[in-house]
């Protein structure tokens, strides 16, 4: 039974590791930085609380989408955004400044919305999480078909050896 837990452990881990992995090499800053209030507002109805990051243009403010942010370098955008800096594009078509803006009592169905058509194209938190944690499914399966049926011949051979002594 240990081995099948460190197995399963080893599978969760391997999962993790995936998507970590996938998250650094493919997504957005937006959707990295997002990705566990986007599941929250999936799975929970009711009301939640989220910090959106908007910016400023010249007919007003709007939520940031992917196209607006680049992940900050060390500046003085980093003390009032985090991680988060204007993209090129954004400030090309006018864009001036980034804020971060509280909603405490936002409803979890509008949030997912907002969250997946802006930030994640419309797809859901399982289209991102798909492909690692199928990984280590497949890994966690394949390597529990093999101990199991380890386990099985060798309590067979144990049980025909017992069989073979008992009848010397």
């Amino acid at each position: 039974m240990g081995r099948k837990l460190l197995v399963l452990f080893c599978g969760v881990m391997l999962s993790m590791l995936g998507i970590g992995l996938d998250m650094g090499l493919h997504w957005t800053p937006l959707q990295t930085h997002y990705f566990s209030a986007y599941v929250s507002s999936v799975m929970f109805g009711g009301k939640g609380s989220y910090s959106l990051l908007f910016v400023r243009y010249p007919d007003g403010w709007r939520m940031a989408l992917n196209k607006d942010v680049v992940r900050a370098a060390q500046s003085r955008d980093q003390a009032r955004t985090g991680l988060f800096a204007l993209s090129d594009e954004a400030r090309r078509v006018g864009g001036n400044a980034l804020e971060w803006r509280f909603f405490p009592e936002l409803g979890n169905a509008t949030a997912a919305q907002c969250l997946r058509q802006g930030i994640y194209d419309g797809k859901g938190p399982w289209k991102f999480v798909r492909g690692p944690v199928l990984t280590g499914l497949i890994f966690v399966t394949l390597l529990l078909t093999w101990i199991i049926r380890r386990d099985r011949k060798a309590k067979r051979e144990a049980k025909e050896g017992a069989s073979f002594a008992a009848h010397i």
